[in-house]
């Protein structure tokens, strides 16, 4: 019955990668997931800073908009991404620390946020299928010293606080379909997106640590406890995509995220409680094992539109979209022999653009971003990285990569 929060963290953390090859609230709250239109996957997308609404024309509009699946043929298509990349591994020390109780090789307190994603997908036509992943990790840890209940003297100090993390791999299956053609002149797309969380497929946990304020006067009173939580998800969610072709140069789309959704979590609990026993001059342990029932999940419906223009012979793309959250995208791409493409992308909230102080929510990451690709006509590889500033740019906050196949 016991978990442990290292391999739970540690396969959180490689599930991008692993499960894609072959994916605010601690788990106690029945998370939603984490907030995964705020960092969303795709190379291509992220370089552009997110304006891509308008713009996915490969097996990315599974996610982006699957109305553009009603533009598609065949490709496949491979991404994954993380915030805060230089802290994967205080991350994994946290957690280590945290089981054991020893030295996390890192000053405390320190609070961590790891935002994960990735896609894998497949389009036939306008078909699209793949799975999603959406994850995060957070850790809130400070320094505890653990006293004898008889003199008052501290026995040891420990890493105490809360290591939480969540990670859903939806099953994703969309459909495009033209509903209008005219030609040169412009078109009209729709399309839908499902997905599936199977119980299988995502997980939500966290590992919390407490000790007690004061020495206890009674023996069985605990001298610190630990409590651990798995959660596993089942539901559904439904998602709907326009684009629209007005020229040959501009198109706007839009996609909602979440119209229905159904996600609940439900699992078990097991608290561990430590006492001092005067005899042995020790710790003892007891563990209590509960089941937690059936929780629904909240996943608002949000939304994001877009304009994309791409004028002739250039090579370059430039696009705008705003979001549920009134935060705006700014993007541009420079397709250069179709081997060499490069991006710029900048994610601010409006109200910033129109000379308010509202600040970018820490969900969406870095808000200057930059990409590159390098392909053959079929094969494109594609990076981006995310800056917290441009006095900032030695040092990459966020990082995505991808992989396509296209024909």
């Amino acid at each position: 019955m016991k978990h442990t929060p290292v391999g739970r963290l540690t396969a959180l953390i490689l599930s991008v990668v692993f499960v894609l090859a072959g994916a605010g609230a601690t788990a106690q709250e029945f998370p939603a997931g984490p907030q995964a239109h705020a960092f969303p996957p795709g190379a291509r997308a992220y370089g552009m800073g997110g304006a891509f609404v308008a713009v996915a024309d490969d097996a990315s509009a599974l996610y982006w908009n699957p109305a553009a699946l009603g533009e598609s043929r065949f490709g496949l298509l491979v991404s994954a991404g993380a915030q805060q990349v230089d802290r994967i591994q205080d991350m994994v020390a946290l957690a280590e620390a945290m089981e054991s109780g020893g030295d996390p090789g890192i000053a405390l307190p320190v609070q961590v946020s790891l935002p994960v994603a990735g896609l894998a997908a497949l389009t036939l036509g306008p078909l699209g299928l793949g799975a999603q992943v959406e994850g995060w990790a957070t850790a809130d840890v400070k320094e505890e010293s653990i006293n004898n209940p008889d003199t008052g003297d501290p026995i040891k100090s420990v890493p105490t606080g809360t290591v939480a993390y969540s990670y859903l791999v939806p099953a994703r299956a969309g459909l495009g379909i033209r509903v209008l053609s005219l030609g040169p002149v412009g078109s009209l797309s729709l399309g839908v997106a499902g997905s599936y969380y199977f119980p299988g497929m995502g997980e939500a946990g966290s590992y919390v640590m407490e000790v007690a304020d004061a020495p206890p006067s009674d023996p069985e009173d605990p001298v610190y406890t630990t409590t651990e939580t798995r959660l596993t998800p089942e539901g559904y969610a439904v998602a709907l995509g326009l684009k629209a072709r007005l020229t040959p140069w501009i198109a706007v789309g839009a996609v909602a995220h979440d119209v229905v959704s159904t996600l609940a979590w439900s699992g078990d609990q097991v608290t561990t409680t430590y006492t001092y026993d005067p005899v042995e001059e020790g710790i003892k342990s007891q563990e209590t094992a509960t089941e937690v029932p059936t929780q629904p999940a909240a996943r608002p419906m949000t939304y994001q539109y877009g304009l994309a223009i791409t004028p002739p012979f250039l090579g370059l793309t430039v696009a705008a979209d705003l979001d549920s959250e009134q935060v705006a995208h700014l993007g541009a791409e420079w397709r250069i022999f179709g081997i060499l493409a490069l991006r710029a992308g900048y994610v601010t909230p409006l109200a910033a653009l129109t000379g308010g102080d509202a600040l970018l929510p820490a969900d969406y990451g870095a808000p200057l971003r930059a990409g590159l690709s390098l392909g053959l006509p079929f094969l494109h590889v594609h990076a981006g990285a995310g800056f917290a500033s441009a006095d900032e740019l030695s040092t990459v906050q966020d990082a995505m990569a991808e992989v396509s196949l296209h024909f």
